[in-house]
């Protein structure tokens, strides 16, 4: 009962398959979310099974990606033993597959009718499969989901392998992990979850062949959970009433094994194993991909082998029953099978709204046709190139404007004036959006909030690094130390400039730290700041004991007056000689100096332990002196007093640049009283030439 799907005139049979190429026929078999149906390709006139899938049914059942891989490894699939495709094509409803034809039904649909079979049948038939097993693990596809329903007998007898849905690639450092497949049918290694390969088609395959010789299954359970223990653990036994042989059963034991090691058909050597077996010892193996064995066993072609009522459900119960389509897309090429299609009218563009399923469907389920193995090839090399464009953009983060994958079609365009490309590529090909003004703006008001951070972060920072080295000067004070203090970043002597010190001075006054407080006492007179510097290495005194310096002496406490250095001087020397002759006793006490000091702390580099420690006084030492605080009033006296004693005018010197330059150093004034002083509107004298640099 064929049905007339269109014109003969209109058909164009040399354009890319469709349903509109075949004739249709009856239905012979119905499946969880697709079904079989025979059909005639109007221009060879051959029969295949057409298998279709509803799209909607496909996407509720989550097996999009299961039909996607059915069609992919079929098409890689070339056996005289399995059930190959021919045509793969689809609709806006429903996607297609044209298999061989199988007239002979499937082997349940025969062992419902005998009850069991005779051990000739189920020795052809296991031969016969395990060849076709052998070439699918050959090339890294392991079926899943062997039993009666899936292995059909042409109108010959030859038994085939079919239903690829759950079958899938596996690599050889990769094991399968996934619970798939039929469960009184499953290996016990799925069910254990620690990985698997090859190996459980062949135990599905010995559950088939005790099945077959036997009537029932070899484990049962009541429950599923009940079945997969008797899976994992029970033995296999055989009922006494049945009359199976014992090459039988050691067969069917080899292929239930648990140990994958010592299972029959695992690897070569299994499959060595069981081509040699007593069992199969009579069967010509070099025969049966060619089918010239002869089967035990000729299906009545008179007769139909497949349930009827599929058809009567076709007929009185499918509100939809399948006929020829005009699609609402145009057919689209493969490497058109992208994201989505676009219709470009002018500068428009129309996004055809689909589901990502539906989407999926579209670019991953490409047309098949047996009949032109190059146009095959194009259409798998244009999806691998733009799967490869795909990738590169991701891996680029985004592709460079213009971009176009190394395709030799990478758009078609149809009579209608319409092109169709990816959605990808689309958006690649636009050019940037220019920024508003508002965008700007907040680009703007971003980066200063990004610099107040940065700037509050550098703060807190330097806050908690002052905070430490406060606790650092601490804990120095607690623990004084005596040695020979030196800078530790110097590796040479540090010398005054040359003319600080006079040759024919005394030991007293060539210490360069006099120099160094001449130099502070003239920039604080004439109103400046004295640029911070790091000390030099003191000198030792003649006495035995170190001479004590002053620490962390703050620059707001060295405003001393240069223009009374000179009387201070004396009057310093005059106090030590009076206290001298009233304290002979203190004569070999060492004498105790004041020295200014920068803002930062004096560091020691003589040795690791004494590193980061302030220089304190021996304990020999009557007082520490460490600022110049408790002096500030007296010398504030003596000051005033000199000042009326010259008649000096309180008016301050003009800044000049080495009063506030930290880099320039200012001209120090000689040591001798034979010198003027000069006025505070002039620069400082020059240095005589009768001083050393030592």
């Amino acid at each position: 009962m064929g049905v007339i799907c269109c014109r003969e005139s209109s058909l164009d049979l040399n354009s890319e398959v469709d349903l509109s190429h075949f004739a249709l026929l009856r239905s012979v078999g119905k499946g969880a979310f697709g079904k079989v149906r025979v059909v005639q390709h109007k221009g060879s006139k051959q029969l295949f099974a057409l298998k279709y899938i509803n799209k909607t049914r496909c996407i509720q059942m989550r097996a999009v990606e299961n039909i996607i891989s059915e069609r992919r490894l079929l098409e890689r699939i070339d056996c005289g033993l399995i059930v190959n495709l021919r045509y793969a094509f689809q609709d806006d409803e429903y996607l297609f597959l044209a298999l061989d034809l199988m007239t002979g039904g499937d082997v349940r649909f025969h062992l419902d009718r005998l009850g069991v079979m005779p051990e000739a049948y189920v020795q052809f038939y296991a031969a016969e499969v395990s060849w076709a097993l052998r070439y699918l693990h050959k090339k890294n596809i392991v079926h899943r989901d062997l039993k009666p329903d899936n292995i059909l007998l042409s109108d010959e007898g030859h038994a085939h392998l079919t239903d690829f849905n759950i079958a899938v690639q596996f690599s050889d450092s990769k094991p399968l992990t996934s619970v798939a497949g039929s469960l009184a049918y499953m290996g016990p290694e799925i069910l254990l979850k620690r990985g698997y390969f090859a190996s459980v088609d062949w135990w599905s395959l010995g559950v088939v062949c005790y099945e077959l010789l036997v009537g029932k299954r070899p484990f049962r359970g009541k429950t599923n959970e009940a079945l997969q223990q008797a899976i994992l653990h029970d033995n296999v036994t055989f009922p006494e009433s049945s009359h199976v042989s014992q090459e039988a059963r050691d067969f069917i034991s080899g292929l239930l094994t648990r140990d994958i090691n010592q299972r029959l058909g695992v690897g070569d050597k299994g499959f060595r194993r069981l081509m040699s077996h007593s069992w199969l010892q009579h069967i010509q193996w070099e025969l049966l991909e060619t089918k010239q064995a002869v089967p035990p066993f000729i299906p009545d072609s008179k007769r139909a082998n497949f349930d009827p009522t599929y058809e009567l459900e076709e007929i009185l119960l499918d509100d939809n029953p399948l006929k020829v389509r005009k699609r609402n897309q145009p057919k689209r090429s493969a490497v058109s099978n992208a994201n989505t299609s676009l219709k470009s009218h002018g500068s428009e563009v129309v996004l055809s709204e689909t589901s990502p399923e539906r989407q999926l469907m579209e670019d991953k389920f490409l047309t098949f046709d047996y009949t032109k193995p190059e146009e095959n090839d194009r259409r798998n090399a244009e999806v691998d190139q733009h799967r490869w464009a795909q990738k590169m953009t991701k891996t680029n983060g985004s592709s460079k404007q213009g971009f176009q994958p190394p395709t030799r079609a990478s758009s078609r365009k149809v009579a209608t004036g319409t092109y169709n490309t990816s959605v990808v590529d689309y958006i690649n090909q636009q050019p940037a959006t220019p920024l508003s003004a508002n965008d700007i703006l907040k680009l703007e008001e971003l980066e200063r909030m990004k610099r107040t951070q940065q700037a509050a972060h550098h703060i807190n920072a330097q806050q908690q690094q002052s905070q430490q080295q406060q606790q650092h000067q601490q804990k120095q004070h607690q623990n004084p130390l005596k040695g020979t203090y030196r800078d530790k970043d110097r590796t040479q002597e540090w010398h005054p400039p040359s003319g600080l010190i006079a040759s024919n001075s005394s030991p007293h006054d060539s210490d360069p730290l006099n120099a160094i407080q001449q130099r502070n006492n003239y920039i604080l007179q004439a109103g400046g700041v004295p640029p911070p510097v790091k000390p030099p290495p003191p000198v030792m005194m003649s006495s035995s004991s170190d001479r004590v310096i002053s620490n962390n002496i703050s620059m707001h406490q060295q405003q001393v007056h240069r223009y009374h250095q000179q009387q201070q001087q004396q009057q310093q020397q005059q106090q030590q000689q009076r206290q001298q002759q009233s304290h002979p006793h203190q004569l070999h006490q060492p004498q105790l100096r004041r020295r200014s000091s920068s803002d930062s702390s004096y560091q020691m580099s003589s040795s690791p332990e004494n590193l980061y420690r302030p220089l304190m006084a021996a304990p020999s030492t009557s007082s520490i002196v460490t600022n110049l605080t408790t002096n500030t009033t007296n010398q504030q006296q003596q000051q005033q007093q000199q000042q009326q004693h010259h008649g000096l005018s309180e008016s301050p010197v003009p800044p000049q640049k080495w009063m506030f330059d930290a880099n320039t150093l200012p001209p120090i004034p000689p040591t001798s009283s034979t010198l003027p002083l000069p006025p505070p509107n002039m620069p400082p004298p020059p240095i005589p030439a009768g001083y050393s640099s030592s």
